[in-house]
């Protein structure tokens, strides 16, 4: 996309200092890291630290964030903890991803191949479809955080749409709203308005039970997550 276009959404990163009545629940183990006072200086407002079941960072009571330095990333790898985090990350009914921290040079010195640090990427990404971001610093790692968060936000807002002009007569934004949704696109035909009621209240029936992923591994979402999101926009559009 054309950096210029009016529809081009950069993510813009979070200011220190700037107000963010925000909760982050950090895992007890990560309360020594230098990650909780870099978002201490970002503007983070509320936290508390506690033993989390799952993750290192429950941000905003949604996103679940597993941050790993490199030498954890090899060690865990090497032991099998990797893909069973990773699995147990998957599952989770909201966002998830793993926070990849230290260079490319720190990755390489932990005495893995580098085929093998590609090949467990390349799986948490395809096989578990949990995004790996990374980062070289914890004040790199803190800042992605909340990124990860503000992205998540503006789509529930709607601020990051689909490619194109909106249709501006409501029977072509019901089809495109329709169009949106998984497995259903414009290659399918022009699928009657009746259809896109009945995905409403289809919604408006199961709103925690909204389901996405590819056709042979689905995670339920609760009501305020893609299910809610779903629901409203069909609700828009119809």
């Amino acid at each position: 996309m054309n950096p210029a276009s009016p529809h081009h959404h950069a993510p813009e990163p979070p200011q220190a200092g700037e107000p963010m009545p925000l909760e982050i629940v950090a895992d007890d183990r990560e309360a020594g890291q230098p990650v909780l006072a870099a978002l201490t200086r970002l503007g983070v407002t509320a936290g508390r630290v506690e033993r989390l079941g799952l993750g290192d960072y429950l941000v905003g009571g949604t996103l679940l964030v597993e941050r790993k330095s490199a030498r954890d990333f090899i060690a865990s790898l090497i032991d099998g903890r990797l893909f069973s985090q990773a699995a147990r990350l998957a599952r989770h009914t909201g966002p998830s991803c793993l926070l990849l921290e230290g260079s490319g040079r720190e990755l390489s010195s932990q005495g893995v191949s580098r085929e093998a640090i590609q090949g467990a990427l390349i799986t948490l990404g395809l096989v578990f479809h949990l995004p790996v971001l990374r980062s070289v610093v914890p004040e790199e790692s803190a800042r992605l955080i909340l990124m990860a968060w503000r992205q998540l936000i503006r789509q529930d807002r709607d601020e990051i749409g689909r490619p194109g002009r909106r249709p501006r007569r409501r029977k072509r934004a019901q089809l495109m709203a329709l169009q949106g949704l998984p497995f259903v696109g414009p290659q399918t035909g022009g699928p009657p308005v009746g259809a896109i009621r009945v995905c409403a209240k289809s919604a408006d029936r199961n709103p925690g039970r909204a389901r996405v992923g590819s056709r042979n591994q689905h995670h339920d979402h609760p009501g305020n997550g893609v299910g809610a999101w779903l629901k409203e926009r069909n609700r828009r559009a119809v």
